[in-house]
């Protein structure tokens, strides 16, 4: 093989990688939009941002790579490597994102029950707070004298 089949070579697997990378920041992205449910003119906008980081992702590699140079093996590189991706990796990261998500999640909303306990507490009305139900509509917790128009928090 010659320098410049080598180079073609290397600059093909390296469109691929990148092609992966952007499959993979595809299906991040996709996650915490489905997620997150944001509204249309968001969505719209963060589609835009994201195909700009794509394409200036895509441009970074060729020009570094192949100075600038765009050819037809480039262009199948990086669609070869967002292929390769989405059949082979494309389903276990998705798994490991929910898994992650739904971990984190847990985490936090302990961390923010832990926390928030004393204060919830301080703040029961009087006889929720000792097992009982609600028996007057005036009850102000333990520090109701601080809250007098408020009849619980």
């Amino acid at each position: 093989m010659d320098g410049e089949t080598i180079n073609q070579t290397i600059v093909f697997g390296c469109l691929v990688v990148c092609g992966g990378m952007v499959g993979m920041a595809f299906d991040i992205y996709r996650f915490f939009k489905m997620k997150w449910a944001l509204n249309k003119i968001v969505t719209g906008f963060i589609d835009l941002l994201f195909c700009v980081a794509a394409a200036l992702l895509f441009f970074y590699f060729v020009y570094h790579i192949n100075y600038g140079q765009i050819r037809g093996y480039i262009v199948i590189g990086f669609v070869l490597g967002w292929l390769l991706y989405k059949l082979t990796l494309g389903k276990p990261v998705a798994i490991i994102l929910d898994f992650i998500y739904n971990w984190a999640s847990r985490i936090i909303r302990g961390i923010i029950k832990w926390s928030a306990a004393p204060w919830t507490v301080l703040f029961k009305p009087r006889d929720e707070a000792k097992g009982g139900e609600k028996k007057s509509s005036h009850s102000r917790g333990l520090l109701g004298f601080i809250f007098k128009n408020r009849k619980t928090i």
